[in-house]
């Protein structure tokens, strides 16, 4: 199979999980969550973020891995929230806390 076959099938495939995921969401605000995303970053660094190190990347990698899981949280509250999203955040929480240290030197 040539590489160009592959890569349709890479993108098929891309768009079938796209209309399973979206048709498993119960509410729009799930679909278009990623829209929610720049608004909450936004009202948190109002004033932007300077990212000058790679730690504080990493940090700041962390964190927006955090905001997406609690934008999956807040989309589903009504349904009680969603576990496996309490789970991540719970991880990459302690994961930025190692990031904080190594940062500040501990």
């Amino acid at each position: 199979m040539e590489n160009k076959d592959r890569v349709v099938e890479f993108l098929q495939d891309a768009i079938n999980t796209r209309i399973e995921r979206n048709s498993s969401y119960r509410s729009a605000s799930n679909v278009e969550a990623y829209k929610q995303h720049g608004v909450v970053v936004k009202s948190l660094f109002p004033n932007g973020v300077e990212l000058k190190s790679s730690i504080d990347m990493s940090r700041y990698a962390i964190l927006d891995i955090i905001i997406g899981k609690l934008l999956r949280y807040a989309n589903n509250f009504d349904d009680c929230g969603h576990d496996d999203s309490l789970k991540d955040i719970s991880v990459y929480s302690n994961m930025l806390r190692e990031l904080d240290e190594i940062k500040g030197g501990k």
